[in-house]
């Protein structure tokens, strides 16, 4: 299932035909398929779930916030969720404060987890920092994941969400228990948080630093800029992730300019312009990566998907031949710029479109799982994570090999072809694979 603008497109991918298109009163933001096929829509700020033809409407319903970003069905399909943010009022500056709402099987709203006023969050507790949430999802065990970030330290995702006074539990032994920068507008931490069985608190979470312009490995605040002595960063996000069937956390996102570097499959110097894709594994507590790298020749990360033990990240690429460092920032070029690498590509060089599309996919397991053909249902729905929630049989650990492949799909319409990369995606899951190592504990 793929989105462009206002319609949703269902295709047979046993023959490519289209078997459902649905159109909505807006651009569709987000969307995901629960059981008996139904799917849930985000459009502008209303939440609207369909039938599996895309045109029977079972209901709908007014989120009530500015921004929701995602939503996603529980495994049992009853209940919907909807994650994001909204301005919760003038508060040192625009607050951007994050929420998630849950919804019955009619529509109705039956919890709300966080957002917090501007009052309460800024007034009360001086946690001005602009807080969201990008995604909601559930993994292959049922539990409920977040992702998002905020910019700067003073976050209410710092907090105990139940007391907003305490410091949140959850990222006591994290690989990032803090933010590391502590006020508003200082760096732009992303944040993955895994929620308890009740879904009212998190069980685990870190935040993700990305260092400005510093190779460095993960879980430290403590990395200087050579340029100036100080100790800073730009934005990282983890936006997708996935638990495998040992236990340990797959991420998938972007970040700005850098990095952690940890059984890098490419160094952290292989600067891109935008915001480069991103690949982490964590434990399954997320108090450690043991493997943190980026995607060189990428200048976003649109989608990403788990199944079977492959990850596959698309996204948007970027052409490097014509990059230059910004001014002031000549001394980290590191000479070069890494083009993305081509392993049993379909097309390996940037073809000049507006935006060409990209596809890398990677064996994240240390058994056969990899080795064996996919099975038929990737790229479907939720399976894929084509707007679904990326659920599947999952298998990796953190000392294990990968196999990575990258290619570029050339297209020159003004954000890239998704279904065209959704495509390269399905033919290149029956490659071959050159390994890479995933790291070690």
């Amino acid at each position: 299932m793929v989105a462009s603008g206002n319609r949703l497109i269902n295709l047979d991918l046993a023959d490519g035909n289209l078997a459902a298109e649905g159109t909505f009163d807006g651009t569709v933001a987000a969307f995901d398929v629960g059981q008996d096929d139904r799917v849930a829509v985000v459009v502008g700020t209303t939440v609207v779930v369909r039938a599996a033809n895309l045109t029977e409407e079972f209901w709908r319903t007014e989120v009530g916030r500015d921004h929701p970003w995602s939503v996603a069905f529980t495994p049992d399909g009853q209940t919907v969720y909807v994650s994001g943010d909204t301005n919760a009022g003038d508060c040192n500056g625009p607050y951007r404060s994050p929420f998630l709402f849950g919804f019955d099987a009619q529509g109705q709203k039956i919890s709300t987890f966080l957002d917090p006023s501007g009052a309460v969050a800024c007034g009360e507790h001086q946690l001005q920092a602009d807080s969201f949430f990008t995604r909601v999802s559930f993994d292959a065990t049922g539990a409920l994941w977040l992702t998002g970030g905020a910019d700067g330290g003073n976050t209410v995702l710092q907090r105990d969400t139940s007391n907003l006074a305490d410091e949140n539990p959850a990222l006591s032994g994290a690989c990032y228990a803090s933010a590391c920068y502590g006020w508003k507008g200082a760096a732009a931490p992303g944040f993955v948080g895994r929620m308890n069985a009740a879904r009212d608190s998190f069980d685990r979470a870190t935040f993700i630093v990305s260092h400005f312009n510093v190779e460095h490995d993960p879980c430290s605040c403590d990395v200087t800029n050579p340029s100036d002595g100080a100790v800073r960063a730009n934005s990282a996000g983890l936006k997708f992730v996935f638990t495998t069937s040992q236990g340990t956390v797959v991420g998938a996102g972007a970040s700005a300019w850098h990095y952690p570097s940890k059984a890098a499959w490419y160094p952290a110097a292989a600067y891109t312009p935008g915001y480069p894709a991103v690949v982490s594994v964590f434990d399954s507590q997320l108090t450690k990566m043991s493997m943190a790298t980026m995607l060189p020749g990428t200048g976003s990360t649109n989608w990403a998907a788990y199944r079977g033990g492959r990850l596959a990240v698309v996204g948007a690429a970027a052409d490097n031949s014509t990059w230059t460092p910004p001014a002031g920032q000549e001394a980290f070029a590191q000479a070069t710029v890494t083009a993305l690498p081509a392993g049993a590509a379909l097309q390996s060089n940037y073809g000049g479109g507006a935006k060409d599309g990209f596809v890398y996919i990677a064996c994240v397991t240390d058994d056969a799982e990899c080795d064996a053909p996919p099975g038929p249902s990737l790229g479907v729905g939720g399976s894929l994570g084509m707007g679904g929630s990326g659920n599947g049989p999952a298998n990796s650990d953190g000392d294990s090999t990968a196999a990575g492949c990258g290619c570029v799909i050339s297209g020159r319409s003004g954000g890239g072809s998704a279904l065209g990369m959704l495509v390269a995606a399905l033919a290149l899951v029956f490659r071959r694979y050159k390994r890479m190592p995933v790291g070690g504990a």
